[in-house]
């Protein structure tokens, strides 16, 4: 005889309640439809990416709070200078009337940068990589902004130059200066 009574083996049962919210989400999954959250660890900016702003609605923040609303959000957001200065440019295009002080601020405090390397400067000694194009020989893409070489922009948007530009080959280096203009 067993003291304390014979335990039964049972097998454990789920809920109705839980195996039918277990199949809801699976047909969420399914259909791809979000499921409503109630964890607040879920609505970080990093955990969705419809979370992420773009600059459409910083330019629509701009509209509705102003500045302020924009500062906000790029510190809320991390906004990149790149996104900032792409909702002034959208907000200038849609609303010119309503897009200077937005402008400004860009313009102050997230200026456009220079794309590439900085001009050379006097004496500066730089290594450029030989480049080809299709069956061509090895050649050198060169920057003239210190010779002072003049280009000049037509109303086609061509590009002429006004200067000429030497070069003399030997086997140990190039020579390269601009032609002093006659007369």
């Amino acid at each position: 005889m067993r003291m304390g009574g014979a335990k039964k083996a049972t097998k454990k049962k789920t809920s109705s309640k839980k195996a039918s919210s277990k199949n809801s989400k699976r047909a969420q999954r399914k259909k791809k439809i979000p499921a409503a959250s109630t964890d607040e660890s879920d609505s970080t900016p990093e955990s969705k990416a419809s979370d992420k702003k773009d600059y459409k609605d910083l330019g629509m923040v701009y509209l509705a709070e102003g500045l302020n609303g924009v500062k906000t959000m790029i510190d809320e957001f991390g906004m990149k200078a790149a996104t900032v200065r792409r909702a002034a440019k959208h907000v200038e295009a849609q609303f010119p009337a309503k897009a200077d002080m937005f402008r400004k601020f860009v313009e102050k405090d997230y200026p456009a940068t220079a794309k590439g390397r900085m001009a050379p400067v006097d004496g500066e000694v730089r290594e450029y990589k030989p480049q080809s194009i299709k069956e061509g020989g090895p050649f050198l893409r060169l920057p003239l902004d210190l010779l002072g070489v003049v280009v000049k922009r037509d109303d086609e948007g061509e590009i002429t130059y006004k200067d000429t530009v030497c070069v003399k080959f030997t086997k140990e280096k190039f020579e390269v200066w601009k032609k002093q203009a006659a007369g």
